[in-house]
């Protein structure tokens, strides 16, 4: 019967789990940055819109306008930019937590000791290393999936938040062409 050190395995394992992370960073990392800068400049520009239209929503529906057409989309402008405002955020939380896999994978050191007592003692060096090998893929594996997850949502976020700003920027211009024309 064979058995495992955890001591001397569990850093191993760890590094082997964090350079897999650092990998999918350095790959990715750009993108993630990228994505986020995107999502914070139409985050800046859709809060300064909403703020001005409700600012001088007086004089856009007030008690001085003789005939107010289409006021229906001015409402749904400001709701499609405060869901753009929301979409953002959440954007901005998944990326978030993409750049934090550092602390999420440091905090997580007990998961990776606890799967390894699961290998246990086997009857042969080869079934040990077996044993082992699929302990590190496992653990990879969920390494890789939480943080491909993440990008996913962070992903569709900042698309939705792109498409309700444009939806939110149609439903303005036709508010307005309404109350010109």
């Amino acid at each position: 019967m064979v058995e495992l050190d955890i001591e001397k395995v569990q850093p191993v394992v760890s590094k082997t789990i964090t350079d897999t992370a650092e990998k999918m960073a350095t790959v990715h990392g750009t993108f993630w940055e990228n994505r986020a800068d995107v999502c914070k400049a139409l985050l800046t520009i859709t809060s300064a819109v909403l703020v001005g239209t409700i600012s001088f929503s007086g004089s856009l529906l007030g008690p001085g306008k003789q005939e107010v057409v289409y006021s229906t989309a001015l409402i749904t402008a400001w709701v499609l930019f405060v869901l753009s405002i929301i979409s953002a955020v959440i954007s901005l939380w998944f990326s978030y937590q993409l750049s934090s896999y550092k602390v999420q994978f440091f905090n997580s050191k007990g998961v990776i000791a606890e799967r390894l007592r699961t290998v246990g003692g086997q009857q042969n060096a080869k079934k040990l290393k077996g044993a082992l090998d699929e302990a590190v893929l496992d653990l990879t594996s969920q390494t890789i999936s939480s943080l491909s997850s993440y990008d996913k949502w962070s992903h569709y976020a900042v698309a939705s938040q792109l498409s309700l700003f444009i939806l939110g920027i149609i439903s303005f211009l036709v508010f307005g062409i309404a109350q010109v024309a």
